[in-house]
């Protein structure tokens, strides 16, 4: 895996044609990842595409569903590449890699750990995939705009 270059570094040009953006896509255990497939589908249209699952994401997705372009990364890949002090760490290298990440679907479950982890210190655009009921379940995250 080559994610030597930062996203930070100004996209190339080549022949005045620049490079698609760098999208990471990730994907949580939701009963709506069985869409995960036409969410990278769709972005690879545009984006140079790499997707991480979860294990609970697998139950969801069918490993077929996958663009075959898109490289994807398991739970299993941060743990079998990585043996020493030195060598590459998966999930750093995809954040060198990365412009923006997409979590799609985003569950509730999900979307309270980020929310807990960053305290919002940052600005976050949840464009979250719940029924509507477990937005009431969410009601204590008054500073929190969802938008569905």
């Amino acid at each position: 895996m080559d994610c030597s270059d930062p996203a930070s570094k100004k996209a190339k040009s080549v022949a005045g044609i620049r490079r698609k953006p760098r999208v990471l896509l990730a994907a949580c255990g939701s009963v709506a990842a069985v869409k995960f497939g036409h969410v990278c589908r769709s972005f690879a249209e545009w984006a140079d595409v790499r997707a991480v699952v979860t294990k609970s994401s697998l139950r969801f997705i069918s490993e077929q569903t996958f663009p075959k372009e898109i490289h994807v990364f398991w739970d299993d890949n941060e743990w079998n590449t990585w043996k020493r002090i030195g060598d590459r760490v998966v999930h750093i290298e995809l954040i060198r890699w990365a412009e923006i990440m997409v979590i799609a679907p985003l569950s509730a479950n999900t979307l309270g750990k980020v929310i807990k982890l960053t305290n919002l210190a940052a600005f976050y655009l949840f464009l979250s995939a719940l029924q509507c009921d477990n937005y009431y379940a969410l009601n204590k995250l008054a500073s929190l705009r969802l938008v569905c």
